[in-house]
């Protein structure tokens, strides 16, 4: 985990400080490159779904709905 998070850090999408209470703690925050970078993959991981739906029957993405809303119960408890 350590060597994941220095990459991130040399990459310029995180930074990292000593948490204020707990000085055993390391805090980790997005810098304005890794939000831009997380939105991409974000809209990238989107697209991708959306795209892949349009393949689907209007009977499974029926049946998907409902696992959906299974899951959702799932989920809850």
């Amino acid at each position: 985990m350590a060597h994941t998070v220095g990459q991130l850090q040399t990459a310029g999408l995180i930074t990292r400080r000593a948490d204020p209470d707990d000085g055993r703690k390391v805090l980790l925050e997005l810098t304005p490159r890794g939000r831009a970078t997380l939105g991409e993959l974000h809209a990238q991981g989107e697209s991708w779904v959306a795209e892949a739906l349009t393949a689907f029957t209007a009977s499974e993405r029926a049946e998907l709905r409902r696992g959906i809303t299974l899951l959702g119960r799932l989920a809850s408890k």
